[in-house]
């Protein structure tokens, strides 16, 4: 079985540090055997979760009728994913956090959508300490484990926040190689 690998890419700016730490992820993968995709939340039109509970009621589908019905089978289909954000004010981008407020419809009926599938974040900040991604490896932990999955590792890049300070660290590309390899090993069977 080929595993499947999907990079979720949080930043607005393609061809940023976010960009570039995930397609190091996505191309260790695809190096490993995997079949690889990335899913460019800014060229995706996802609204917002307002918390009304439709997600909860059959037939289990958001009010909001936008590019999440697409993407929501290939979330169902992967293996693994790397979820790539920068660092904005101690929080995800504004794209990945509404990407990942829609995740609400992922628990009752639908509790089992990303239960068990392998889970890494990349994360470049310009602060140099990087203490300032812990509210985003934080609440990324805790909303995989709640729904049922781990997130393996955090790639952390301090002092990247112009376009490019990420090619300077091969550090942090070498741990974007070992993750996109860690992604590839055994799924578990995607919930069909």
């Amino acid at each position: 079985m080929m595993v499947k690998v999907v990079g979720i890419m949080g930043s607005p700016r393609v061809g940023g540090n976010t960009d570039r730490m995930v397609r190091w992820v996505l191309d260790a993968a695809q190096e490993a055997g995997a079949q690889v995709a990335c899913i460019v939340l800014k060229d995706r039109r996802i609204g917002h979760c307002f918390g009304c509970d439709v997600c909860h009621q059959p037939p289990h589908r958001c009010f909001n009728q936008d590019d999440m019905e697409a993407v929501q089978p290939v979330l169902e289909d992967a293996h693994a994913f790397v979820l790539g954000t920068p660092v904005y004010w101690w929080g995800p981008s504004g794209h990945m956090k509404s990407f990942v407020d829609r995740w609400y419809g992922f628990q009752g009926d639908r509790h089992g959508t990303l239960r068990g599938k392998r889970f890494g974040l990349v994360l470049p900040m310009a602060d140099s300490d990087p203490s300032t991604g812990r509210h985003v490896v934080g609440m990324f932990s805790d909303a995989l484990d709640y729904l049922g999955c781990k997130l393996h590792e955090a790639v952390l890049a301090p002092g990247c926040g112009a376009p490019g300070d990420v090619e300077g660290k091969p550090e942090v590309q070498a741990q974007c190689v070992a993750l996109g390899r860690w992604l590839c090993q055994a799924p578990t069977s995607p919930r069909r």
